[in-house]
């Protein structure tokens, strides 16, 4: 196991607000790999890897429940939409919250997205799950 500094910024149209937080990301990496993730709120433009949270209720899940993703840049910046790694598309009725190590990591309102931001070097693996079902998984990938 890598443990790695997650760091939360949610970006809203008019400012930005950041949460720390501790984390461990799973997987094959270098030793000395450092991980950071960001998400924005605000609208994504270019196409980026996109998993969708599909179903409702307790058989909410991801579709596709992996992805292949580029770091955002070697250090953590303001996670902005142009070095987005990725974005993760609400297309339920509902509100749903995504999860990271067991806590929240995004609330994302119904028919909604967000843009998630890793910001390091090396490869590494990690996996974000759904509060509606334990069992939904996310695998992303970083390279």
């Amino acid at each position: 196991m890598v443990s790695i500094k997650n760091q939360l910024i949610r970006a809203a149209a008019v400012g930005t607000v950041g949460v720390a937080a501790m984390a461990g990301f799973v997987g094959p990496a270098s030793a000395g790999t450092t991980l950071t993730l960001s998400h924005s709120a605000v609208a994504t433009a270019a196409a980026k890897p996109n998993s969708n949270i599909i179903g409702s209720g307790k058989t909410v899940n991801y579709s596709p429940k992996s992805l292949k993703v580029k770091w955002s840049g070697a250090t953590q910046k303001t996670c902005t939409v142009k070095i987005e790694s990725f974005t993760i598309s609400n297309t339920t009725k509902t509100t749903e919250t995504v999860t990271f190590s067991g806590k929240t990591f995004a609330k994302i309102p119904a028919r909604k997205g967000i843009g998630v931001c890793v910001f390091g070097t090396g490869t590494a693996t990690g996996a974000f799950g759904l509060a509606a079902n334990k069992k939904a998984k996310l695998t992303v990938n970083v390279s």
